[in-house]
């Protein structure tokens, strides 16, 4: 299984030597050839991929909303960026979530007008679901802990709809945005991605996620 990059910029060459009488992998490896201009295009796969070409070209212009300002992917998730703040408002209006963990999916931002499905695409390229769980404060401050040891990854989550004290320490307090006391539970969306851990970069996340009192559910959407 290789991943040769995205958007066709690259093909992937693996070379795998087989011992077939033993049924064994003697030697396995891979490399990446960057596509450009001079690359043949390969006349089965193109006529192959054709229909679904054709469909997305037409998909791509359909409007889908409109938008009285710029939403910005600069600044920081969870302080003052524009696209994981509409990421987070979304998915807490998709799950009822009170809490959101989530940063930007890309570097793409939206323009004032017209917002179309590429732009759609261009913000969110993945297709990542939403999970819920319910976290007690303790647990949600040691997830947050967790994530601003990670401050500045492209992984990062910033938290959208709690306010967090992180002390120089590490440590972090929150206090609801209300400033009213904190439930004993707390309902929290995430992305698929981040669930899983996101490549082993989030063990305490990973294993609260996974103990039975907090209910975690992907919900598909």
């Amino acid at each position: 299984y290789v991943q040769p990059g995205m958007h066709g910029e690259s093909v992937a060459v693996v070379c795998a030597a087989i011992d077939t009488d033993r049924h064994r992998v003697r030697d396995l490896h891979s490399w990446l050839v960057d596509v450009d201009a001079d690359t043949p295009v390969d006349a089965a796969a193109q006529a192959a991929v054709a229909p679904w070409v054709a469909a997305l070209a037409a998909r791509a212009t359909r409007v889908v909303g409109t938008l009285a300002a710029d939403v910005a992917a600069g600044g920081e998730p969870g302080v003052d960026c524009g696209t994981s703040e509409l990421l987070c408002q979304a998915l807490a209006a998709a799950v009822s979530a009170d809490v959101v963990l989530h940063g930007r999916l890309s570097e793409a931002g939206l323009v004032a007008g017209p917002v179309t499905d590429a732009a759609l695409f261009a913000l969110v390229p993945f297709e990542n679901t939403i999970a819920v769980a319910a976290l007690t404060p303790a647990q949600l401050a040691a997830v947050i802990a967790e994530q601003n040891a990670g401050r500045g990854s492209y992984t990062y989550n910033g938290i959208w709809g709690i306010e967090a004290l992180v002390r120089r320490d590490g440590t972090v307090s929150l206090q609801s945005a209300s400033g009213g006391d904190l439930p004993g539970r707390i309902r929290v969306a995430l992305n698929s991605y981040t669930v899983a851990g996101a490549g082993g970069r989030f063990p305490v996340l990973r294993a609260l996620l996974r103990a039975p009192d907090a209910g975690l559910r992907d919900t598909g959407i």
